[in-house]
């Protein structure tokens, strides 16, 4: 009987070791992703400034196409998928395509702009 009441305490103790973890862990990998967006100016409320147009551009962006496969895929000219392209990137905060697809894997909620 002694024991079970000491395992019980070493198990609440282990759980409660566990969950103090888990909320310190979750907070620091939120700030980690806060910090990261910032570094790289990719705003979470792209997704309220892009057009349909660039959203689909943002898809193809994140599949990594180049701006003549993505203007061969939506059946306009290079020049206008370049201009799409420049103004994702420039709503987004975005230097490069490469800051785009990086930072939509560590926040992959923006996916929500593509769709």
């Amino acid at each position: 009987m002694l024991r079970q009441v000491e395992e019980r305490k070493s198990d609440q103790a282990f759980l409660e070791a566990v969950a103090r973890t888990m909320q310190a862990l979750d907070q620091h990998v939120s700030q980690y992703i806060a910090r990261r967006l910032a570094e790289n100016n990719i705003r979470m409320d792209a997704a309220l400034q892009l057009s349909a147009r660039e959203r689909e551009v943002f898809g193809l962006i994140l599949k990594g196409l180049t701006n003549k496969e993505i203007a061969a895929h939506l059946g306009i000219s290079a020049s206008t998928a370049k201009f799409h392209v420049s103004s994702v990137l420039r709503k987004c905060g975005a230097r490069s395509r490469l800051d785009v697809v990086r930072e939509h894997k560590i926040a992959p909620n923006l996916e929500l702009v593509a769709s």
